[in-house]
């Protein structure tokens, strides 16, 4: 028997899946998304490079299943806009002002909101609370030990 050709998952091009998620999916299964369903175009549609080596950008970077809202880039453009994009945000995205003393540049040069750091650290914080408080007791016992030496 030869192998089987084409879609094997039951499903026909347009026809929408029990287990579909219109928002809040994953960034990568939407970029997937938009390989699938937009042609992918020969050259960049900023710089008109041709080239085989094109990303599925957002235009308005919202991540919507809307084709009408994305476009093929060539790596150099898509950087370029990521770039300019970072510079232009001044809100994060649980609407938290990210000008002045609550921005935080990483050392990869990523833009971070300080509110929601501290957020997140202190929901990690109660998540591993007593695993935090007996690496405590350990280390305060270790350093009790070595200074009556």
């Amino acid at each position: 028997m030869g192998a089987k050709i084409g879609n094997t998952n039951g499903f026909k091009k347009g026809q929408i899946p029990y287990n579909f998620k219109k928002s809040g999916v994953g960034y990568v299964s939407l970029h997937e998304w938009v390989a699938y369903h937009k042609p992918k175009s020969l050259y960049c549609e900023i710089c008109g490079l041709v080239t085989d080596k094109l990303d599925a950008s957002s235009i308005n970077h919202t991540y919507e299943r809307d084709i009408s809202k994305w476009k093929w880039l060539c790596r150099k453009c898509h950087f370029r806009e990521d770039k300019i994009l970072k510079k232009v945000i001044t809100v994060c995205k649980k609407d938290h002002s990210m000008i002045g003393d609550n921005l935080w540049i990483n050392n990869r040069g990523n833009r971070v909101c300080l509110k929601c750091k501290s957020i997140r650290a202190h929901e990690s914080y109660l998540r591993n609370k007593e695993k935090v408080k007996s690496l405590v007791k350990a280390y305060r016992q270790r350093k009790r030990s070595t200074i009556k030496r």
